[in-house]
């Protein structure tokens, strides 16, 4: 099988060798929000090889991608005002609204 970006002419042949490699970056990097980004796209790749990509895996790598740019912005205590406050999360949840927005064709 192959994985490949829809998109884009590059191409994982080995989709273990990928999956391997994806989940070795957070044992090679200690970034605060990687974990979370390698689960986003991890899903997302398992998506693309296993099963259609629906609300319920969208909304997963989107909550992943969130949690990746939490964790990054090191938020104490996540509050929705916390949340509120933070440039970086304000703009995630922009961008993440107004792709839902755009797919749904509103």
């Amino acid at each position: 099988m192959n994985l490949q970006d829809p998109g884009s002419s590059v191409a994982v042949r080995d989709e273990e060798e990928f999956f391997d490699n994806l989940h070795a970056l957070v044992d090679q990097d200690p970034a605060p929000g990687l974990a979370a980004l390698v689960m986003a796209v991890s899903e997302y790749a398992d998506c693309l090889r296993n099963r259609p990509l629906g609300s319920r895996e969208v909304l997963g790598v989107l909550s992943s991608c969130y949690e990746a740019a939490l964790n990054e912005e090191r938020i104490p205590r996540v509050t929705p005002d916390a949340e509120r406050e933070n440039e970086n999360c304000r703009r995630a949840l922009e961008m993440q609204r107004d792709m839902v927005m755009n797919f749904a064709g509103q």
